[in-house]
């Protein structure tokens, strides 16, 4: 506070990390017990063929895809109460908030680790119906190498060179604020007020 003037500053940083897994389920195995032409012992009923044991299929994935996510935000403000007489007090101030989008992070260690995953999405800027992978209609695959096919036509990862964290630009926010007070017969019982703000 200085004389007519009280004014008030603030800043506030927040790193939220979030470590999770895509695939917990099928990195422990995942039986079956559904009825049907896949399982020669079905007994009509997917119950009973789990209490008999009678499993038409197990699966388990080869790696448990385990990525790391982050994101961020700054934020501050200053703002000023000025009592200019004693009638009129003005208020006014500005807030800044600069915050990420949520992207992916990794770490040191062995390709298919914790935390060595990269996250892919599609430039639909850059993909052309034109050049896109074909496929081959006699047994359903995709001609040629699929990923390579693909970066050509507008696959990106994150994080990779040239690629928005998170796939997005990270944002920037500033919000004026100003308002004002006037004691209109300067007995504190009848007040004019208004204000405006982002």
């Amino acid at each position: 506070m200085k004389k007519s003037h009280t004014t008030k500053y603030g800043f506030y940083y927040n790193r939220d990390n979030k470590k999770q897994t895509a695939n917990f389920g099928s990195a422990q195995g995942e039986i079956d017990f559904f009825g049907g032409a896949t399982n020669p012992g079905d007994t009509g009923s997917n119950l009973a063929n789990l209490l008999l044991g009678n499993l038409s299929s197990y699966s388990q994935a080869n790696a448990s895809i385990y990525p790391y996510f982050r994101f961020e935000s700054w934020e501050g403000y200053a703002e000023d109460s000025w009592k200019i007489s004693r009638k009129l007090t003005l208020e006014y101030g500005l807030r800044f908030q600069r915050t990420t989008p949520t992207y992916t992070y990794t770490r040191d260690g062995t390709p298919g680790g914790e935390g060595t995953f990269q996250l892919y999405s599609l430039d639909l800027s850059k993909w052309s119906a034109a050049t896109a992978p074909q496929i081959n209609l006699n047994n359903g695959k995709v001609m040629g190498d699929i990923y390579q096919e693909y970066l050509a036509n507008g696959l990106i990862c994150d994080p990779c060179a040239g690629v928005d964290s998170g796939f997005a630009a990270t944002k920037n926010f500033v919000s004026p604020r100003f308002g004002f007070a006037y004691d209109v017969f300067g007995d504190g019982k009848t007040a004019i007020r208004g204000g405006f703000g982002q």
